[in-house]
């Protein structure tokens, strides 16, 4: 399972069985600020990001409720949002049927300008979610701000590739007893 995956997320999600799964990465299509915004002509300025399925908030809980019953106890959800989910605090609706809570904020910096509304966006916010978790739990992941163009340099791909794959070496190692 650790590659990349061309099948229907729900569909794959479904044939995994009960807490058979240590840590999973959502990037979710939401369109919550593009709905808050009324930007319109998606397509013209987003051509990469409007091939992809936008996804109403009904289907996010679902891949939610999906990651909550595959996931081992104690297990991580990685699940990147964008400024205006973590400012209004509506991913945390998205929780509510399931056992996950959040346990940590991780903040990708791209170390370039983007867009904004109000201020132009240099980051990437990748909030972790624990599965039943207790005082003490500690993944001791990384510094709260990495660098996305050095994890890019180190496993030669995309950002959200290079983040995934550097935060699951890191998790197998700590899951292994190797490193604490």
């Amino acid at each position: 399972m650790d590659a990349s995956n061309e099948a229907e997320g729900r569909e794959f999600m479904a044939a995994l069985g009960d807490k058979s799964v240590p840590i999973v990465f959502l990037d979710p299509q939401f369109r919550g600020v593009l709905d808050k915004q009324h930007y319109g002509n998606e397509g013209i300025r987003q051509k990469w990001r409007a091939r992809l399925p936008q996804m109403e908030e009904a289907t996010i809980i679902e891949f939610i409720q999906q990651i909550d019953r595959v996931l081992v106890s104690k297990g991580h959800c990685f699940l990147w949002v964008d400024k205006f989910h973590l400012c209004s605090r509506n991913f945390l609706d998205w929780l509510q049927s399931s056992d996950l809570k959040a346990v940590d904020l991780l903040i990708g910096n791209k170390m370039k300008m983007g867009r904004g509304y109000r201020t132009r966006r240099q980051l990437e916010y990748l909030i972790v979610l624990q599965k039943e978790p207790e005082p003490g739990d500690s993944l001791n992941l990384c510094p709260t701000l990495f660098d996305e163009v050095a994890l890019v340099r180190q496993w030669g791909r995309q950002a959200a590739y290079s983040v995934t794959k550097a935060l699951s070496a890191r998790c197998a190692a700590i899951q292994s007893g190797s490193s604490r």
